[in-house]
């Protein structure tokens, strides 16, 4: 006889709506130990996932060109610095006028 008139209860009643009103999620979650949840989770599918859907692959290929071709460009300025320095200086030793580029780069007439 209680199973019956329970159930009609339980009809009527819209239990989650229940629990929200009377039920302290923040005191339940409290309780539990996430460090054993996290012991849980199979992590790897996850992070294979997040490399596959943002191609990882590719942002490190990307970025590793991008600062390789920036080191290229970084070195080319040094030395580019680094041989006007020794023309300079070369200049100085042997007591001739320095070059200058812009004229230096232009043909000789006959």
């Amino acid at each position: 006889m209680a199973a019956p008139v329970a159930n009609n209860l339980l009809d009527r009643v819209d239990l989650t709506q229940l629990i929200i009103d009377h039920v302290s999620v923040d005191r339940i979650v409290e309780t539990v130990d996430l460090d054993a949840v996290i012991a849980r989770v199979d992590v790897a599918p996850i992070v294979d996932k997040a490399v596959h859907d943002v191609d990882l692959p590719e942002i490190v290929r990307s970025s590793s060109n991008s600062l390789a071709s920036d080191t290229v460009h970084r070195l080319r300025l040094q030395s580019a610095s680094a041989d006007d320095i020794v023309d300079r200086i070369a200049a100085r030793v042997t007591r001739r006028r320095p070059v200058d580029s812009a004229v230096a780069t232009q043909p000789r007439s006959p």
